[in-house]
């Protein structure tokens, strides 16, 4: 049987360890330490019921073109993609560039 539990301090190490092996946009966990400590008391007490944070909260980009990145502060772009095109959001600090979205 699988038990769902926060993240802790004992955990702390770790979790740091995979943000920096596994860099950005491939993880939202931060790789400096003051940010990941306070994601991890925020999860703690979300556990714990002690935080009930707006649904929207739990959207990094969608929605959110213009506004700050939540991990790195630069701006969310928003570009078409595709075909037949579709709006597609995206931060240029955290999510690496593809063959598809080179051109914009």
């Amino acid at each position: 049987m699988f038990v769902v539990r926060p993240a802790g301090p004992a955990d702390f190490d770790t979790l740091m360890e995979l943000a920096v092996l596994s860099g950005r946009g491939f993880t939202s966990l931060p790789e400096d330490e003051p940010t990941l400590r306070e994601r991890l008391e925020l999860s703690a007490a979300s556990f714990e019921g002690a935080v009930a944070p707006p649904e929207a909260e739990r959207f990094f980009v969608y929605g959110r073109g213009g506004k700050p990145c939540r991990r790195c502060r630069a701006p969310i772009e928003t570009y078409q993609l595709g075909d037949p095109p579709r709006w597609t959001r995206s931060c240029p600090g955290c999510q690496a560039r593809t063959e598809d979205n080179r051109s914009r």
